[in-house]
Order: C-alpha cells, then structure tokens, then sequence
C-alpha cells in the first residue's frame, strides 16, 4: 500500500473499541503544550468533537471536514484554535456516520489518494506535525482507518488502566499489527486515569503490545476532569499542575520520537 508522506510527524491515537478513556482531551492539551504548528485531525463522529470544542472550535454542519473531502471530494476548512496559535483543527465534516462505511466500500485507491493530498496540503501550510483522533468504532471508517493507521509514524494506543482495557488493547493488536511496519512505525500505550495503588502488572502486561515505543502512565488529576466536563482546555489552568506534570513526563518519551522524523518540536510548558 504505498503512499507518499510529507516529512512532518503524523501521530495517531486509538482508543480500540473503548469510548470515553480521555484520549480526545489528552490530544487537545497535548496539542496545545508543543512548541511547532499543530494539527488535530478531529474525526470525532456525530457530535463527539471533544478535541475540537476544547479548542472553541465550532464543528456544526456548516463546517466541511476531513471526512467531506476524502469520502466525497469537497474542500476542507483548517480552523485555527481560539486559545492556542500554534494549533489548528480540521473537523470531521458532514458526512453522517451512517453512510461512511457504505460510501468508503468502493473506492480504496481515491481514499488513500486524497489522504495524501489532505497530508500534502497541510505540509504546505506549515504543519509540522499531524494528531489524528480516531474514533472508538473502527469500522464506522472502513478502510479509512486502516489507511491512517498505515502512514502514522507515531501510534499511541490510548487506555484505562483495568483488565478490559487489557483485552481491548490485545484485540486491536490482533485486528491491526499486521498493518505496523516494525522498523518504521513506533506504537506507545498510554494508560490514562492512573492511580499509583493500582497493580503494577497491568503495565507490565501492556508493554507487550509496544513497538519501539513504550508504555507512558497518565495519573488521574480531579481538576482536568472537572475542567474537561465544562469544556475547559486543562492546561490553561493553575490548578492543573499534575496534569501538566504527566504531559511533560508524556513528552519526555514521545520528544524524542518526534526528533527521530522531523526534530524540530518543543515542550512550551
């Protein structure tokens, strides 16, 4: 499946088949705390643009997205972040989730070919690096998420820390891993929502499923999820340190893998 990718950093985050482990809100702060123009690929699905909307980015029907122009061949709008300069959005656009899967069946080679002329644009506009947030359900994308999966050079497999979420991370690695180029791609866990008194085999357990990447420990901070609830970016808040504290432990282990594609990102906080 060859496909041209411009050389900036395209990190993707999966959830597997779990919803609401924080990965939207991981992504927005994440975003927000790099020093380099950012993307997030927004493919949050009827009405779950949570990336977006901490970002005071509107995603409403009048917005065309990602999925408008690789499923159907419309433009794309890349909206700039209210709160963060160096970030910019691209919603999901209008497609209806129930029809994505019908329309992505039959036509394999315009979805890879217009995923790269989406990357090629952003490239020219100054993107340095691409955060995709997929959703939950793999197979609202077909082939689509298959493809993403293919050109990230970063894939971080985002968790909670429990023995489901070990299961649905070892059914995403037995669906995907033939997709993972082993000498090219790195995949990292990230177990959000820790809390230090859980079992330490979990993360032992979890390592299993890294390549060339590791597993990174996000603890459980009661004021981001507060400020998540009421649709606050957390990073902008004093009362977040321990959030901004794990992010930069976060980016003490993915720094370096940025370096590794384009070596031109900072830690801003």
């Amino acid at each position: 499946m060859p496909i041209f990718k411009p050389r900036m950093v395209i990190m993707t985050f999966t959830s597997g088949a779990k919803g609401g482990v924080g990965k939207s809100t991981i992504i927005a702060n994440f975003a927000a705390i790099l020093d380099a123009p950012v993307a997030i690929v927004d493919l949050g699905i009827e009405g779950s643009t949570t990336a977006s909307m901490l970002h005071r980015v509107v995603t409403d029907s009048s917005c065309p997205g990602f999925l408008d122009f690789v499923i159907l061949g419309r433009d794309f709008e890349i909206q700039e972040s209210k709160l963060c300069k160096n970030v910019y959005i691209i919603p999901p656009g209008n497609v209806r989730s129930v029809k994505i899967p019908l329309l992505l069946a039959h036509c394999r080679d315009t979805v890879k070919t217009r995923v790269e002329k989406a990357l090629t644009r952003l490239f020219k506009a100054g993107i340095q690096v691409v955060l995709i947030d997929l959703p939950a359900n793999a197979e609202l994308l077909h082939i689509l998420y298959i493809v993403l999966l293919y050109i990230s050079d970063i894939i971080n497999i985002v968790c909670e820390p429990s023995i489901s979420s070990l299961e649905i991370v070892h059914k995403w690695w037995q669906t995907f891993s033939h997709i993972i180029s082993k000498n090219e791609q790195i995949i990292n866990i990230l177990i959000n929502k820790w809390i230090p008194s859980i079992d330490g085999t979990i993360t032992e357990s979890m390592t299993r499923y890294t390549v060339n990447g590791t597993v990174i420990k996000i603890p459980f901070d009661a004021a981001t999820f507060i400020l998540t609830t009421r649709s606050e970016l957390a990073v902008l808040y004093k009362e977040t340190s321990k959030f901004k504290s794990s992010l930069k432990d976060m980016y003490k282990v993915i720094g370096p893998q940025l370096l590794r594609y384009i070596g031109v990102p900072r830690f801003k906080i």
